[in-house]
C-alpha cells in the first residue's frame, strides 16, 4: 500500500514540475511538435527498460482487444488530450488550468458508473459541486493589488477553460479504457505503447500542419528544457501512473493525484512567478477537497 502512495504521489510532482517546463516551452513551440518529441525521447528510456527488467515476455500478452483498449486511451488521453494541455497552459497560465483538468477523476467516476455500472454516492455528488465551484473561482480574473499576474483577454480565457475542461474529459476516458488494457499486460509494455502512438500521431500531425521544421530549432536551453520535461513527463509521471494503478487500483491514485493543483500553484509561483489571488488560491483548495469526496 505505501509503495503504491508513494508511487502516485511520485507521479503527481513529477507531473507538475514538467507542466512548469512545458509551460516555457509552449509559449514558442507548437504542442504537437512538443508532444512527439518528448514522447519519442521518452521511448529511447522506456524501451530499453523492457529488457533490463526482463519484462520482453510480456509483449505475447498484448492481444488485440488489450491493444485496442491502450490505442483508444492513447489518442484521447495521450495525443489530443495532451496536446490540447500543452496549448492551453500557454493560453491561460498553469494556475488556472491545473485545477480544471485535474477535475478528471470526476469525470472518470461518472464514465466508470455509466459504463461499468460503479455506484455514485452522495459524497461523490458534494464532491463534483466543491470541484465545479472551484474551477468557477479560479477562472475568475484577478482584481485589485493580486493582479500582478495579468488575466488573458475574455474571450481567450473562454476558450481556454472550454479546452480544459475538454482536456478533463479526455483523460477521464482514456483512463477508463486504459484501466481494462491493463489487466493482463505489463505496464512497462502498456507505456512503450502508448508513448509509440503519441510520438508517430503527434509528428504525423505536426507534418500535415507544416509545424515539423520547429524540430530543428531546439537546440541548447531549449533542447534541454523538452529532454527535461520528456524526464518528468513522459518517462517519470506515464511510467508512475502505471506502476501505481497496478498497486493500488484507480481510486486511491485519483486521491493522491488530487494533489496536483497544489504542486502547480507552487511551482507557478516559485519558477514562473505567477502571483496567484485569493480567489485562486481558495479555487484550488475547493478543487482538492472537492475531488477527495468524489473518491472516498
Amino acid at each position: 500500500m505505501l509503495l503504491g502512495i508513494l508511487l502516485a504521489l511520485g507521479q503527481t510532482i513529477s507531473w507538475a514540475g514538467a507542466s512548469i517546463v512545458l509551460r516555457r516551452l509552449s509559449a514558442e513551440h507548437d504542442a504537437t511538435v512538443l508532444n512527439g518529441l518528448r514522447s519519442l525521447a521518452a521511448l529511447c528510456v522506456i524501451l530499453p527498460l523492457v529488457w533490463i527488467t526482463g519484462q520482453q515476455g510480456g509483449w505475447a500478452a498484448l492481444d488485440w482487444r488489450s491493444l485496442l483498449y491502450i490505442v483508444g486511451a492513447t489518442l484521447a488521453g495521450g495525443v489530443v488530450g495532451d496536446s490540447l494541455y500543452i496549448a492551453v497552459l500557454d493560453m491561460i497560465g498553469v494556475a488556472r488550468t491545473l485545477p480544471i483538468t485535474n477535475s478528471f477523476p470526476m469525470f472518470t467516476l461518472l464514465l466508470s458508473a455509466l459504463l461499468l455500472d460503479e455506484p455514485i454516492t452522495w459524497l461523490m455528488v458534494a464532491g463534483i459541486v466543491l470541484v465545479l465551484l472551484g474551477g468557477y473561482l479560479v477562472t475568475q480574473p484577478s482584481r485589485g493589488k493580486h493582479a500582478t499576474m495579468g488575466p488573458p483577454p475574455a474571450k481567450r480565457l473562454g476558450l481556454g477553460v472550454a479546452l480544459a475542461v475538454l482536456v478533463a474529459l479526455l483523460w477521464a476516458g482514456a483512463a477508463v479504457a486504459l484501466s481494462i488494457g491493463l489487466r493482463q499486460v505489463p505496464a512497462l509494455i502498456v507505456v512503450n505503447v502508448r508513448l509509440s502512438v503519441v510520438a508517430c500521431l503527434s509528428l504525423v500531425l505536426a507534418t500535415i500542419r507544416g509545424k515539423i521544421g520547429q524540430v530543428a530549432r531546439f537546440r541548447g536551453p531549449e533542447l534541454r528544457r523538452l529532454l527535461l520535461s520528456s524526464l518528468l513527463g513522459s518517462v517519470g509521471a506515464a511510467t508512475l501512473y502505471i506502476l501505481a494503478l497496478e498497486q493500488i487500483g484507480p481510486s486511491r491514485v485519483t486521491t493522491v493525484n488530487a494533489t496536483l493543483p497544489l504542486f502547480g500553484a507552487a511551482f507557478s509561483y516559485l519558477f514562473l512567478r505567477e502571483r496567484l489571488s485569493p480567489l485562486m488560491w481558495a479555487g484550488t483548495v475547493l478543487t482538492v477537497a472537492g475531488l477527495v469526496l468524489v473518491v472516498l
